[in-house]
């Protein structure tokens, strides 16, 4: 008698994915919420003092739980939620207010695309009575916090990977976010976008962006101003800008701002703008308490504009400005240098004009004033554009070359031009090699006595 066999198969089962999970540790008054290597997303709101509540997003649990949990918190809140595509939101719908500092992590070895973000602020605020640190692993991340307020210092570090990153106020004229020691902001390499609107911070300002984006040389820009405030915000140490490669177009903005220290941009090696001007503000000048300084490497394609037509910069330090080996260009309107205006340039048709845009009312340079261009047909016009009513003024000595090739000098063809340079001290225009050209209009031109060599 023959058994019929009987054929073995595999039944396949339904599919189940493992959910990202994200657990609370409460230690020494301190709450610690700890992601996984999957897609989490958490957002963390307040009802009451010292607790917050983490609702956890799609395919997240809080604690084995996919509801929300409350959770106390009377330190430091932490949020580690290591590698994956993660979010972490802050609901301002009734303000957030924490007793110690705040740390979101997201680790160094998980790379992925990582939000920080606030949501419904309206009129609330995220408090953070310690400092804030925000740290972030290769990968694409976006950082906007909205109505904050910071008592100690904040810093925030990317690897490489594009970044966006945007603090401000939208609750209206009147008020600003707040950071109460110093802003650092370092990016290793990638499209660094950072803004800063209607924001006070009381120490130093740093954004240290790295090297531009690889695939298309892209460098971001950083800006500094006001969307709400017709009263300007303050930073109370040094702001520091600096980029090591890349073009931008939009370049870097500061206005709307009294900088107490001095303030250092670093365009770097690619075609790069800088604009120290107001945006917003319109009746006082920009504020630099120290010195202004702006450098572009060798190779770069610079553009500059300092100050705005009526509302004006002032600098209470140096104003030095150097350039690469590219085609450069400096606009200079209403800017009042307490000390010495330095302005070099390489290589290249350079293009500098003072007091050339409509409605200037006129730049003061109080120290020693030079400028001094590389090969290239450059021009210098001071004060022959179409404010026909403003006047430049220059109270230190006066020294100008253009360098090598065919160059232009106009002067005072349009306002006043008045050299109050003392008597001992010299006010030259040198040419360079080349066949040069200069258009003065004598009426217009007051005090010392000026030199034009090889024109």
């Amino acid at each position: 008698m023959r058994t019929k066999s009987r054929r073995l198969g595999i039944e396949l089962l339904e599919g189940r994915e493992v959910p990202a999970a994200v657990f609370s540790v409460f230690s020494n008054g301190a709450l610690f919420l700890l992601g996984s290597t999957q897609t989490d997303s958490i957002t963390v709101s307040q009802a009451g003092p010292n607790q917050v509540t983490i609702t956890p997003g799609a395919g997240t649990t809080i604690d084995g739980s996919a509801g929300s949990v409350t959770r106390p918190v009377f330190g430091a809140l932490v949020i580690r939620m290591g590698a994956g595509n993660d979010t972490v939101n802050f609901d301002l719908s009734n303000g957030i207010t924490l007793p110690g500092s705040l740390v979101v992590d997201y680790g160094t070895a998980g790379t992925g695309t990582k939000t920080t973000t606030t949501t419904n602020a309206g009129q609330f605020e995220l408090q953070v009575r310690g400092g804030l640190g925000i740290r972030y692993a290769a990968g694409d991340v976006t950082t906007r916090l909205d109505n904050l307020r910071v008592l100690g210092g904040m810093t925030v570090t990317h690897a490489a990977g594009d970044s966006s990153l945007r603090i401000d106020n939208v609750r209206g004229a009147g008020l600003f976010s707040a950071i109460g020691g110093g802003l650092m902001v370092t990016n290793a390499q990638g499209k660094a976008d950072n803004t800063l609107l209607d924001t006070n911070v009381g120490g130093s300002v740093t954004f240290g962006n790295g090297k531009a984006r690889a695939a298309d040389n892209a460098a971001g820009s950083t800006t500094i101003s006001n969307a709400n405030n017709t009263a300007r915000a303050i930073i109370g140490g040094t702001l520091l800008i600096s980029n090591l490669s890349g073009d931008s177009t939009v370049g870097n903005t500061v206005g709307d701002v009294i900088v107490r220290g001095g303030v250092a941009m670093n365009l770097g090696s690619g075609q790069f703008k800088a604009t120290v001007a107001d945006v917003k503000v319109t009746d006082s000048p920009v504020s630099i308490g120290g010195s202004l300084t702006i450098r572009g490497a060798l190779a770069g394609q610079h553009t500059v504009a300092l100050g705005g037509a009526g509302t004006g910069l002032r600098v209470g330090g140096n104003v030095s400005v150097a350039l690469g080996g590219r085609d450069a260009s400096v606009a200079i309107n209403d800017l009042t240098v307490g000390m010495a205006t330095a302005i070099a340039t390489g290589a290249g048709a350079d293009v500098i004009t003072i007091d050339g845009a409509a409605g200037a009312i006129g730049s003061s340079f109080n120290g020693a004033f030079a400028v001094r261009t590389g090969a290239g047909a450059d021009s210098l016009t001071i004060n022959g554009g179409s404010a026909t009513t403003s006047t430049t003024t220059f109270r230190g000595a006066v020294g100008v070359n253009l360098g090598a090739d065919n160059d232009t000098l106009t002067v005072a063809t349009a306002g006043k031009v008045r050299f109050l340079t003392p008597a001992s001290l010299p006010v030259t225009f040198g040419g360079g090699l080349g066949t040069n050209t200069k258009s003065v209009t004598v009426g217009n031109v007051t005090g010392h006595k000026q030199a034009y060599v090889n024109f």
